[in-house]
């Protein structure tokens, strides 16, 4: 944190109140709208496919529990897919 001139600490923009109210409504209408949209599966994060799945699991309903599994393994694709592209682009693999 830096000191203004008046002496007082001024926070980093990341830091506010503001700011983090901002992300947390926000990430709040995204999980709303891919949860209804998109057949009752979080298509922006994943950890409410988790718990889902884990409550369908100890519940005893696997089949149910599966659909929240796909979701999840196409997420860990997509970042795994996207992480090697950028791995092969910046060391010159073709």
């Amino acid at each position: 944190m830096k000191r203004t001139k008046t002496n007082k600490l001024k926070k980093q923009t990341s830091e506010t109140f503001r700011l983090s109210a901002i992300l947390a409504i926000s990430g709040g209408f995204q999980d709303a709208y891919t949860y209804n949209v998109r057949d009752e599966v979080f298509s922006n994060a994943q950890t409410g496919n988790v718990v889902l799945m884990s409550q369908n699991f100890m519940s005893g309903e696997w089949i149910r529990g599966l659909h929240y599994l796909f979701p999840i393994i196409a997420f860990a694709l997509g970042v795994f897919v996207t992480k090697l592209k950028l791995y092969l682009q910046t060391t010159g693999v073709r």
